[in-house]
Order: C-alpha cells, then sequence, then structure tokens
C-alpha cells in the first residue's frame, strides 16, 4: 500500500514538474519570440529612416525638378498598389528587393564620402542617366517596410511623405525665387553700367527696357536671354520712404503678368 502511495506521489510530482517545464518553456518562447519580432521592427524602422535619408539627398542635389516630380508621381501610384498586394505578391516583392539589395547600403547608389562633392563621384554621370530609378527603388522599399512592420502588429500606413500636390507647390515656388533672382541680378547690372532708370540696357544676358505706364510705380522690362523668359519689375518708394518691389513672370510684350512667389 505504501508502495502504491509513493509511486503516485512520484507520478503526481513528475507531473506537476513537467506541467510546469511546459509553461516556463512556452513562457520563455512567447517572450523570445516577442523581442525578436521587436528588434526585426526596430531594425525595419533604422532602415526607413536611413532610405529617408538617402531619397532626400536625391531630391535635394542629385535630381532635377522634373525628373524629381515624375519619380514622386510614380511613388505615390506604388504606395496605393502596395496596400492593394495579395499576401503572395507582396512576399514576392520583399524578396526581389532584398534578393538586389542584400545591404540596406545598396541603396546608396552615390557612395562618396561625406567631405567629396557628389558631382565628382565617378556614379553620378550613370545616376543621371537612369535618372528615377535609384531613387524609385529607394520610395518602394520605404513602401514595403511599411506594410512589414503593420504585418506584425504594429499599424502603419503606407506612405513614405509622398506628397505631390506638395511638391508642385514647392517646385513652383523655388522657380518663381530663381526667376526673381535673375531679375534682381539684371537690375544690378544696369546701375552698375551708371544707366539711368529711363534707359534702356542691353548685354549678353539681359536686356532691359523702361515701360512707360500710369503707375506710381517704376515699371522695368527684362528678358533673360539664355531661358527666353521675361519679367515685370515693378518698384515704388512710399510717402514714409519705405521700398517696395514686385515682380511678374511675363510675355515678350510685357501684357500679361504672373506675380512672383518671391
Amino acid at each position: 500500500m505504501q508502495l502504491v502511495i509513493y509511486v503516485a506521489a512520484f507520478l503526481a510530482g513528475a507531473f506537476v514538474a513537467v506541467l510546469l517545464t511546459s509553461r516556463l518553456y512556452a513562457s520563455s518562447t512567447r517572450r523570445t519570440r516577442h523581442e525578436t519580432q521587436r528588434l526585426e521592427r526596430d531594425i525595419f524602422r533604422a532602415h526607413w529612416l536611413y532610405l529617408g535619408l538617402l531619397r532626400r539627398e536625391f531630391a535635394n542635389a542629385i535630381l532635377e525638378p522634373q525628373v524629381l516630380l515624375r519619380a514622386d508621381i510614380a511613388a505615390a501610384e506604388y504606395e496605393k498598389k502596395v496596400e492593394e498586394m495579395g499576401d503572395d505578391v507582396f512576399r514576392a516583392e520583399v524578396a526581389d528587393f532584398w534578393k538586389r539589395f542584400p545591404n540596406i547600403t545598396d541603396f546608396d547608389a552615390i557612395c562618396v564620402k561625406h567631405f567629396v562633392k557628389y558631382t565628382d563621384s565617378f556614379a553620378f554621370d550613370d545616376i543621371r542617366e537612369d535618372e528615377d530609378k535609384d531613387y524609385l527603388d529607394i520610395v518602394k522599399y520605404m513602401a514595403l517596410l511599411c506594410r512589414l512592420e503593420s504585418s506584425m502588429g504594429y499599424h502603419r500606413d503606407i506612405s513614405t511623405g509622398t506628397d505631390v500636390s506638395l511638391l508642385k507647390k514647392m517646385l513652383a515656388r523655388y522657380d518663381d525665387q530663381r526667376l526673381s533672382k535673375l531679375a534682381i541680378e539684371a537690375i544690378k547690372r544696369r546701375r552698375i553700367s551708371g544707366k539711368t532708370l529711363f534707359d534702356s540696357y542691353d548685354d549678353q544676358d539681359y536686356s532691359l527696357e523702361y515701360l512707360h505706364e500710369a503707375s506710381p510705380a517704376s515699371v522695368i522690362g527684362i528678358h533673360i536671354k539664355e531661358s527666353n523668359e521675361y519679367v515685370v519689375y515693378e518698384s515704388f518708394l512710399s510717402d514714409d520712404n519705405k521700398h517696395y518691389e514686385s515682380f511678374y513672370r511675363s510675355d515678350n510684350l510685357f501684357r500679361n503678368r504672373e506675380c512672383l512667389d518671391t
């Protein structure tokens, strides 16, 4: 009878030990899985931030404005495509990027030291020939990383910061500023030449003429020869000696006028 009790006690103890061990193992496995997932998510986030910096470099120092606009239009379309991808297609797309870019630094097509100008890089001309290809690869993978994070339980919109409407406004503003700077340079040259306000002026880059208009402001028409653009410049001195000036994009007759955002 005592033997039976001992055996039963042993079996009960073994059962409890196995149960505790299995629970501890399950808890440890869940904890490890959670930590692994969190680490993976942190890596994805770090990669996304790194690619964001590369994207900014491309946009500011490498791509021409119209190439950038075309690339961002394509990027916005791809982001929508990523949202609608089936799981199999999505996994295949990610696998393709991992195959083409085994290391995150492979997205850095320019590959120069921080003190070397981009234009001095051997890769610069190749990047310019490819135009938006390298830039689009960066943005596409950023979109894929957004969905990868979402698939791990961290809700994220499939957004890489692309805003085509805002980009168009900013490019238009930068172009206005470029044009106004050229007009200011033309005005400066005429002043240095000793010409009066009412005199015409002409050199290899600019020609200026005074526009006789019924206005308290002094109005000058400027032709920028290299780009064949026309600007109307208005200068006004108020009664309290405050100087105001305005710039307008115009035509070769200086009739149509569109205020520049300077």
